[in-house]
């Protein structure tokens, strides 16, 4: 839980058996189980295909995984440079939501209350820490419904 926010931090989720539909139906349950209990909105990491060094086979795979998020439901908010602390991820990541109750997309300019609600209530990090900071100054200029990159 992040606070008194109402939305949930996803650590991690998985399913082995990829292309079989077993993620979705694990995916709309613990949605169902996360919107029962009173829970707004579930946010989680995934890592950036765009991540300098990676190679081709971890590019496709890190777009599958977001395709995969997409298609249930969620969109990735227009946050550029969210860097969890070292021992978490210690490289940049995207950051996705999805708003299940209400059923519409995470609008742009709660870009800036996700950040902070995942940095302070996850990470333990005030909004005055220079990583935090510099992620709210890098995605400033993108907390727009105009911005053709958030979906």
């Amino acid at each position: 839980m992040l606070a008194d926010t109402g939305w949930v931090y996803l650590r991690y989720f998985t399913a082995g058996e990829k292309g079989r539909g077993l993620g979705a139906r694990l995916w709309t349950h613990l949605r169902d189980e996360m919107t029962a209990a009173g829970h707004t909105r579930i946010i989680y990491d995934v890592e950036d295909p765009a991540q300098p060094g990676i190679g081709p086979a971890e590019e496709l795979v890190r777009h599958r995984c977001i395709a995969f998020y997409q298609r249930l439901g969620a969109v990735v908010p227009p946050v550029h440079g969210h860097l969890p602390p070292q021992g978490s991820a210690g490289h940049p990541m995207l950051l996705m939501a999805a708003d299940y109750v209400a059923n519409t997309p995470p609008a742009a300019e709660d870009a800036e209350r996700i950040v902070l609600a995942v940095c302070e209530h996850r990470y333990g990090m005030a909004a005055t820490d220079p990583v935090v900071a510099e992620t709210l100054r890098l995605s400033g200029p993108s907390y727009s419904r105009a911005d053709p990159t958030f979906q």
